[in-house]
């Protein structure tokens, strides 16, 4: 990679200056990891943790991902969203990159020709992969998404193009089953990123002939279309764990299962008192290399979800994000300096996408010590 020194006066303030202390935080509780495993990341839209070990006259909206959880899996339950105007792009930003997106722009339209230290960069400069591609359920170019992996350093990009349809988006069996097929042909280890969609509002309908709940009368039309349409997305959750276990990809690969953001209580149509419901997502973590000792009854940032990836990679990047590691024990995560990079996460994040702060400033990845690293080809 070539080292270049660029003028940055006009991009990065004196006012920034002060806060540039708090960009990078090396963590001290890396543990080495020389395993090979796969990356599985499912991102799920609009999940709400509501809907987990939630049954109607017996029968539960999520079998499959209860079944998970009594597995070796980590299940936390309060996460607190975090995206902005982007929706689902910011998901991704925060997970990739550790940053918060924009709050009065969309970040990806305004700021998708900047450089990231993203979790697929970082991965390949440690070795930990052979190579990384995404699923996406629409045209490679809706909402850039062409333009974003390639900015996240993603390898390949697969889209409805790559799947003959003739839905307009992909429904989620049409994902997986696209997931499975290039996960079978992915040398590994691989990075896998899988994006669903039919949980997607409006709700005004399900994506198949629904199964019958005994709702209760209060709820409105939308949200039992919307807890309907997640059981299916769960049965196709379960048919893609199947694929992966019969083809010998389960137990060597980890596996996160995540939403991207909220279902709103606005598109759900809920009443005041039920609101509340629609305040959190779920975040699975199945056969980590490490125990987690975070309380599973914790409250939890979206933003704690790239760091968490790094520790439980073993990648020791000076670029840790804006979050808290799972992993981080209390006495760092209490520690002045961490409560100063939390309290200052939005200041942070915004200062370095406006000012594109990891393409014009040098940065010194410590897992390569005589590199000076910046993310240009």
């Amino acid at each position: 990679m070539e080292i270049k020194t660029i003028d940055t006066t006009k991009q990065f303030s004196k006012e920034d200056q002060k806060f540039e202390s708090l960009f990078f935080a090396p963590s001290s509780n890396i543990q080495p990891i020389n395993s090979s495993n796969n990356i599985i990341i499912i991102i799920v839209e609009s999940f709400l943790s509501y809907a987990n070990d939630l049954y109607f006259n017996g029968k539960a909206i999520t079998p499959n991902l209860n079944q998970l959880k009594k597995e070796n899996t980590y299940y936390f339950s309060h996460i607190l969203p975090q995206t902005k105007s982007g929706e689902s792009s910011d998901g991704q930003i925060i997970y990739l990159t550790g940053l918060l997106p924009q709050t009065n722009k969309i970040t990806v339209v305004n700021y998708s020709d900047n450089q990231y230290i993203s979790f697929p960069y970082l991965l390949k400069q440690h070795h930990k992969i052979q190579n990384s591609h995404m699923i996406i359920p629409t045209n490679s170019n809706f909402w850039r998404q062409n333009k974003m992996c390639a900015t996240y350093q993603i390898d390949s990009l697969f889209s409805r193009n790559d799947y003959h349809s003739s839905n307009i988006w992909l429904n989620d069996e049409e994902v997986f089953e696209l997931a499975a097929t290039k996960n079978l042909t992915a040398q590994q280890p691989f990075l896998s990123i899988i994006l669903t969609s039919s949980t997607h509002s409006p709700y005004n309908e399900t994506v198949e002939v629904p199964e019958h709940f005994d709702f209760p009368q209060d709820y409105s039309c939308e949200l039992k279309n919307y807890l309907t349409t997640l059981h299916y997305t769960d049965k196709q959750i379960g048919k893609y764990i199947q694929f992966l276990k019969d083809n010998n990809l389960y137990y060597n690969s980890m596996i996160i299962i995540v939403s991207d953001h909220e279902a709103h209580a606005s598109n759900l149509n809920l009443s005041p008192n039920q609101e509340h419901i629609a305040k959190e997502i779920p975040l699975y973590i199945i056969n980590p290399p490490l125990e987690i000792t975070k309380s599973p009854h914790d409250t939890i940032q979206q933003i704690d979800i790239f760091p968490t990836l790094l520790d439980l990679t073993g990648i020791q990047s000076p670029w840790r994000g804006v979050g808290r590691s799972l992993l981080m024990p209390d006495f760092i995560a209490n520690s002045p300096h961490e409560k100063e990079r939390r309290k200052n996460a939005q200041k942070i994040s915004d200062i370095i996408i406006r000012s594109d702060y990891f393409k014009t400033h040098q940065i010194i990845n410590k897992s390569y010590p005589n590199q000076a690293v910046i993310l240009s080809q």
